[in-house]
C-alpha cells in the first residue's frame, strides 16, 4: 500500500507546485481531494480486499466447526446401541448447541 500511496501523493505535490510556478488557469478549481483521489481509492480497495479475505477465512473456520459437529453427531448416532438412547440424545443436543454457544 505504501508505494502506490506515496507515488500518488508525490504526483499531487508535483501538480500543485507546477500550478504555483507556471500559474496554470485550469488547475485553480481542483481541490486536494481531487488530486489525491486516485491514492485514496487505491487505499480503499486494498482495505476492502483485506477485509474480504478475513471474512472468507472466518467463514471457512466456521464451516469446519459445523462439519466437525455434524460428524460427531453422526458418529454418536451410529453407536446408539452401545452408548444408550438417553446418552446419545444428550450428546447430540450438546453437540448441536456448541456452534450456537460460540456465536
Amino acid at each position: 500500500i505504501r508505494h502506490p500511496l506515496l507515488s500518488m501523493t508525490l504526483m499531487a505535490v508535483v501538480a500543485s507546485i507546477w500550478h504555483c510556478v507556471f500559474e496554470m488557469p485550469g488547475l485553480a478549481t481542483l481541490s486536494a481531494h481531487t488530486l489525491l483521489g486516485s491514492a485514496l481509492s487505491l487505499l480503499l480497495v486494498f482495505r476492502t480486499n483485506s477485509a474480504y479475505q478475513r471474512f472468507q477465512e472466518g467463514r471457512k473456520i466456521w464451516n469446519d466447526i459445523l462439519d466437525l459437529c455434524r460428524d460427531i453427531a453422526f458418529s454418536v448416532s451410529v453407536y446408539r446401541g452401545e452408548v444408550g438412547q438417553k446418552k446419545c440424545r444428550m450428546i447430540r443436543n450438546l453437540v448441536q448447541a456448541f456452534p450456537f454457544a460460540m456465536q
